[in-house]
């Protein structure tokens, strides 16, 4: 998938979405056609699942590949002048998902940029984020643009009316005397109100969607990190993560 993207400041670029075979001779037509692709001045990055890696240090587990396997998308990268962005995250973005010695893992999702893309964005990174039920980690391109900051919107969790504390609260800001119009009174309560609940959110950790959440991913990229990958808790806490995110959904 070839696109050309133009962002606020006018800066035009062609990104190039990719998800390779598995079959090495297809991989090898599709690097032909990318190496079309990249003819020209213009700043250009392929992303995606190029399903090759670079090197057996992008590799855990399962024997090592032979120089015969690398060598071509090697050889790709190096003759149009690509340079790989790096990654934040867990290194490895597929999984089979297996016990014990039969688990492999490699780092088959990644970003190639050329010299032109990297001089419009030098701050240019890919995230390597959690996979939710997938054997492939999502990615995320960050151009490292600066958008406009906004607040965030306050949304009130339905949830939150089975606690007791909710309601002292509402009672306790509602109740507040305050001087001025009715408008200007009830402006007051509903700020009052709004900053009072999200104190008490941020101190009850079980009624944080994003601290539940994001405990679960630690737990899952620990569980990632070690060796001998444990596929049954692997998948229990894949379950509580799709269970956390439905009760946010819910609300």
């Amino acid at each position: 998938m070839e696109m050309r993207i133009t962002l606020g400041n006018a800066t035009e670029f062609k990104l190039v979405g990719v998800h390779a075979s598995i079959d090495l001779r297809s991989r090898r037509g599709l690097w032909q056609q990318l190496s079309h692709l990249l003819c020209g001045n213009l700043p250009c990055v392929i992303v995606g699942d190029l399903n090759a890696i670079l090197s057996n240090e992008e590799k855990l587990g399962g024997l090592d590949k032979e120089d015969w396997e690398l060598e071509d998308f090697w050889e790709f990268v190096s003759s149009n002048g690509l340079i790989d962005l790096g990654f934040k995250g867990y290194p490895f973005t597929w999984n089979n998902r297996r016990q014990g010695p039969a688990n492999v893992r490699e780092r088959l999702d990644r970003a190639l940029a050329n010299t032109a893309w990297l001089e419009r964005f030098p701050f240019g990174r890919l995230d390597h984020l959690h996979r939710p039920g997938s054997d492939h980690s999502p990615i995320l391109l960050n151009c490292c643009v600066s958008w406009p900051k906004c607040n965030p919107r306050f949304i009130f969790d339905k949830r939150w009316s089975a606690h007791e504390d909710c309601g002292h609260i509402v009672v306790r800001c509602w109740g507040m005397h305050i001087r001025g119009s009715k408008w200007y009174q009830i402006l007051k309560r509903l700020k009052k109100c709004r900053q009072n609940l999200i104190s008490w959110r941020a101190r009850n950790a079980s009624l944080n969607f994003k601290i539940k959440v994001n405990t679960i991913k630690d737990k899952l990229q620990k569980d990632l990190v070690v060796e001998s990958f444990n596929v049954d808790l692997f998948r229990d806490l894949e379950l509580q993560l799709a269970d956390a995110y439905r009760e946010a959904e819910g609300f």
